[in-house]
């Protein structure tokens, strides 16, 4: 929760925390921290985006961390394996972007 007040006032950059949560989403076995960690990350990407003061350079550059992570993922995919941290990431930024589509942050 320190790192989201420090991202509330402006003390870290939000590419670096959306990078930083994704490492913790994709490593820690709890459940809760996970959920939390996804509706922060989902929460942050509107409110940057809401009250048309749209950052379209962030948002792109959003876009393609999540585009990398998916195609980092299918690189390593291995047929019938068990599913590894990086396919973890990489459903949850699929989820993500989905999710923002359907509320209509990203729309293009």
């Amino acid at each position: 929760s320190a790192l989201i007040l420090m991202r509330n006032k402006g003390a870290v950059k939000p590419l670096r925390l959306l990078q930083l949560f994704f490492q913790l989403m994709a490593v820690v076995p709890d459940k809760n921290l996970r959920e939390s960690l996804y509706h922060h990350i989902v929460n942050d990407i509107r409110n940057i985006n809401k009250n048309g003061k749209r950052d379209e350079n962030l948002n792109r550059t959003i876009q393609s961390f999540f585009h990398r992570i998916v195609v980092a993922s299918a690189a390593d995919a291995t047929p019938g394996g068990e599913d590894s941290p990086a396919d973890y990431a990489a459903k949850r930024a699929v989820q993500m972007t989905c999710d923002l589509y359907r509320r209509n942050v990203w729309n293009d």
